[in-house]
């Protein structure tokens, strides 16, 4: 008896016509936009320069068939800086008003996303400070993460973690009761300065007094007992 082999049927080839998502040109071919409203100088060059040595293109430039960018100026730039002689395009064949209709939405769109902080901390926190700022992610940043993470955690009702606790009087109004804060930045003692309607001083922020005021300190409420 004859043995049938099955064989999976190949995939079709995409037919010629099929749009090329993207092809390496010379950067020389590519022109900015001269109305651009987008600011990319600086920093976001710097930046994306890093990210091009670390991990490559990621994302083609995205530009008209006159070499004019629609998308992606400032991996344009970074790519000028770091001498790189080609860089991959999408060229898409659409007139000026649409282009730079687009130009504006890549822009724009980008900034409606929100992010998980939970799930965005427990991800950043595999990487090291160096990596997580390659990806975006200064110290004003994580600390500014921090904050909304810790009011995401924070009892709607603060009252109620106090609900059915025993009342308790306190007589000695001389007794002196230590709170020790750790902030992550300077900012948040001062927003925490600002919430408490009064200026945080170099005393007020340390832990211990220093010996001589701490003796002084006792002495005088013991002699006023």
């Amino acid at each position: 008896m004859k043995k049938t082999i099955s064989r999976t049927p190949e995939k079709p080839a995409p037919p010629e016509s099929a749009e090329v998502a993207a092809v390496w040109v010379p950067r020389s071919a590519l022109h900015a936009w001269a109305e651009n409203p987008r600011k990319n100088d600086g920093e976001p060059v710097r930046k994306v320069m890093e990210s091009i040595k670390r991990f490559g293109f990621a994302s083609p430039i995205i530009a008209r068939t006159n070499g004019e960018v629609i998308a992606g100026h400032t991996r344009l730039k970074a790519a000028e800086a770091l001498g790189l002689d080609r860089v991959p395009v999408r060229y898409m064949d659409l007139d000026p008003a649409e282009a730079h209709l687009l130009a504006l939405a890549d822009n724009k769109l980008n900034e409606e996303a929100e992010w998980d902080a939970s799930m965005l901390a427990s991800i950043l926190s595999d990487f090291s400070f160096d990596d997580a700022a390659l990806a975006g992610w200064d110290s004003a940043d994580l600390d500014k993460l921090a904050t909304q993470l810790g009011a995401n955690t924070a009892a709607t009702d603060p009252m109620q973690e106090w609900q059915g606790m025993p009342e308790f009087d306190q007589q000695d109004k001389t007794a002196e009761r230590s709170i020790i804060v750790h902030f992550n930045s300077q900012q948040h003692v001062d927003e925490f300065a600002q919430l408490l309607g009064q200026q945080l001083t170099d005393k007020t922020k340390s832990i211990w007094f220093p010996a001589q005021e701490r003796m002084d300190t006792e002495a005088k409420r013991y002699g006023d007992e």
